[in-house]
């Protein structure tokens, strides 16, 4: 029995030299780490430009010079734009009448009249 306890409480020290080896392990990484990440981060307060006031002035009156966005034209609702397409397509639509009918009307787009042949060579 004295064997079994003496086992146990070598177990339990050698635990806790393993424990106490790990934490001062991790003390020193930290440490070097806090060391390490200084160099790294550089201070946001330092690198900050303080403005004095004739800058901030100067600065503002840029802005209120600077050109300001324009408007366009508005969104058209799908009403409008079904009106539009529809009217856009009665008007092909005449036009293509016309043709058809062989209209000479102030609708040709091009402004030239087409001759044929027959009339061209006499």
């Amino acid at each position: 029995m004295e064997e079994v306890v003496a086992k146990s409480k070598a177990a339990k020290y050698e635990r806790q030299e393993t424990r106490r080896t790990v934490e001062d392990l991790l003390d020193q990484v930290n440490s070097e780490w806090k060391e390490i990440s200084s160099l790294l981060v550089k201070d946001k307060n330092r690198d900050r430009k303080k403005m004095t006031a004739d800058e901030y002035d100067k600065f503002v009156r840029e802005l209120a010079f600077e050109e300001k966005g324009k408007p366009t034209s508005r969104m058209k609702s799908e009403e409008e734009l079904a009106l539009e397409e529809k009217e856009k397509l009665e008007k092909l639509e005449a036009q293509r009448l016309q043709r058809m009918r062989g209209e000479q009307g102030s609708s040709t787009t091009s402004g030239t009249q087409h001759k044929s042949v027959d009339e061209l060579t006499s």
